[in-house]
């Protein structure tokens, strides 16, 4: 039986993309095979082209047809892409092997990622600066958030820029806040307006700026604006290794663990 916190946040990793690919221009959800989903917001950056699983995988010969469906569903896709799948959806005695598998089948293991959920933020335990911020409302605030995440993810400007600069999605759809310091946006993040929740993403600080309280700040700011408009919601969001002590201090808890893998050929 698998922990229904395992099943809400895989639910909600696929609820979030499929947001951000419905309100991209060339943006697609599907289900191109029974148990997998594809989120393609056909952009160069490979985090907004995903596949998951959405049901528990039941033994080896599921595992592999569903690789081999992320594969058929990606041919002619000409960016590229990662799935995500917790270790916790597939069968006890497949988990310790599951890498093994993926790589037989093409798919090498790139990142891992924790599902978090906070009831309610708790109190910061540091003093937070006096930041300024502005909502992303026009196409100069969304490249801001799209130049800010380049330059902490270490990607081309081109990619994270293209990934946020359409307006379909800002400001109505979601709360996205800059923290501007000396009249330059340093920090970003977003709050999406799912049905269950607030979900956070695209949190990133410009890396001269980091460890500063900055990032913090303008999770916490965003959060409370979508609160003021909504009412409070739980929390909900998918940390990297490098942020989840800073979610965790924030009053998130660990709900599942997520792989990303990536075509061996590229």
């Amino acid at each position: 039986m698998i922990d229904s916190r395992v099943l809400e946040s895989n639910q909600l990793f696929i609820d979030a993309w499929s947001f951000w690919a419905e309100h991209s221009p060339d943006g697609s959800v599907s289900k191109p095979a029974p148990g997998v989903v594809a989120t393609w917001m056909n952009h160069a950056w490979p985090i907004c082209n995903l596949m998951f699983f959405d049901t528990a995988v039941n033994d080896e010969a599921d595992l592999v047809a569903r690789v081999r469906a992320t594969f058929a569903c990606a041919k002619g896709l000409k960016h590229g892409w990662l799935l995500f799948a917790s270790p916790d959806m597939l069968p006890p005695e497949l988990r310790e092997r599951a890498p093994e598998i993926f790589a037989q089948h093409g798919l090498t293991r790139a990142t891992q990622m924790t599902g978090m959920i906070a009831d309610s933020l708790v109190s910061p335990q540091r003093e937070l600066p006096n930041l300024k911020y502005a909502r992303v409302r026009d196409e100069h605030a969304r490249r801001s958030v799209g130049t800010v995440n380049a330059e902490a993810y270490g990607i081309p400007s081109e990619w994270g820029i293209d990934a946020v600069n359409y307006a379909s999605m800002w400001p109505d759809a979601a709360f996205g806040d800059l923290a501007i310091v000396d009249g330059k946006a340093v920090s970003t993040a977003t709050v999406v307006r799912l049905e269950s929740c607030h979900y956070v993403g695209l949190v990133a600080t410009l890396p001269d700026h980091q460890r500063q309280g900055y990032g913090e700040g303008v999770m916490r700011h965003a959060i409370e604006q979508a609160a003021l408009v909504e009412g409070p919601k739980r929390v909900a969001l998918h940390a990297t290794e490098a942020g989840r002590p800073l979610y965790a201090s924030m009053g998130f808890r660990d709900a599942a663990s997520f792989i990303g893998y990536y075509p061996s050929g590229g």
